[in-house]
């Protein structure tokens, strides 16, 4: 079988779907608006021409057309149901899948009756649609997308690089940990606020932030302006082993996001046995059960994050009750291996 991806090489999504199936032994293309190189498969680059995007996505269809005419995969799928999904759309290829990743449906179809109209006919156009979250999937059948063509697939994460067995729990010698980039649906600066008020009962204690982004300048400012500066330590991007390390290395993980899909970073701590504590959106909700797992709190007040934080430090038996039943969810609805092993089943499905 012959795969082609419309997606964004230097994603860490892409390129887990496409290592993943080429190691399968699927033959992968992935074409993408950025240049990239993944092991195993054929990227082909087709920049826009032209900065604005929406002009941009449309002048780079006749390049895209000429490269399915060559490739002739036996599945299109694209990821994200703006530009990729939209092209695949326009393309006409058949079968075509597209992945919804979060704001592409969550955000994208609010800004206008324009945008609303392009995700929708993306969508409508798809013999397959696959939603990353049960919230998501509501809000697909809300836009107008049939039911029955929707697939609810987390991404899940690969168990093998995260999970419970990296370190016990009382060798932690990490605090706070949190693994969203900097920008602002993430809210990184919740944590920060949240820190600052830590400190207070807890001195010495350590928070490592793990990422980046255009907001990185800003959320050092605030750290020095609260007094956390020697609080925190910032390292930036990592691969995932090095992102497993630092969760399992850490006591409690905090995911503020105002909004997101699956919230691939959430069952990444919930894996590694490291006490999550989210902002209490949809997403969020899917996983946790506030109190039991982990704690769920508004995306707008650091003083009732900071308590969380609190409570979860100063009770072991909480976070070990936490870690083991994380774990067991990740094995049933998070496993990146037996999630994907469905995706290939879809993918035969709709080949024959």
């Amino acid at each position: 079988m012959t795969i082609c991806y419309l997606a964004n090489a230097l994603s860490i999504h892409t390129q887990r779907w496409a290592i993943h199936f080429a190691n399968r032994g699927y033959d992968i293309h992935v074409i993408s608006f950025r240049p990239g190189a993944i092991p195993g498969v054929q990227v082909h680059s087709v920049p826009p021409p032209v900065p604005i995007k929406q002009i941009g996505y449309l002048l780079v269809l006749p390049q895209i057309n000429r490269l399915l005419k060559h490739i002739r995969p036996d599945i299109l799928h694209a990821h994200y149901a703006t530009s990729y999904g939209l092209l695949g759309a326009l393309s006409r290829y058949r079968p075509l899948v597209i992945t919804a990743w979060g704001s592409d449906v969550l955000i994208a179809p609010k800004r206008s009756k324009l945008s609303r109209a392009a995700v929708l006919f993306a969508l409508q156009r798809a013999d397959l649609v696959t939603s990353m979250a049960h919230h998501m999937t509501r809000t697909l059948v809300e836009l107008g997308v049939p039911q029955n063509k929707i697939v609810t697939l987390p991404f899940g994460v690969d168990t093998t690089i995260f999970h419970s067995r990296l370190s016990a729990q009382e060798q932690r010698r990490i605090d706070i940990v949190c693994t969203r980039n900097f920008r602002p649906v993430y809210n990184v600066e919740l944590v920060i606020r949240a820190l600052s008020q830590v400190a207070v009962s807890y001195p010495g204690v350590r928070c490592v932030l793990v990422g980046d982004g255009p907001l990185r300048s800003k959320l050092e400012k605030l750290g020095c302006k609260l007094g956390v500066k020697s609080n925190i330590g910032w390292e930036g991007q990592v691969s995932p082993p090095k992102v497993a390390w630092w969760l399992s290395q850490s006591k409690v993980f905090v995911t503020p996001a105002f909004s997101d899909g699956n919230n691939v970073s959430l069952n990444e701590a919930m894996a590694c046995g490291c006490f999550p504590i989210g902002s209490d959106i949809p997403a969020n909700r899917e996983w946790l059960v506030d109190g039991e797992n982990g704690f769920l709190v508004p995306p707008d007040r650091p003083d009732v994050l900071a308590q969380r934080i609190l409570q979860a430090l100063e009770s072991n038996d909480l976070r070990l009750r936490a870690a083991e039943r994380n774990w067991q969810i990740v094995q049933e609805r998070a496993d990146w291996h037996k999630n994907m092993t469905g995706m290939e089943q879809y993918y035969q499905w709709l080949v024959s």
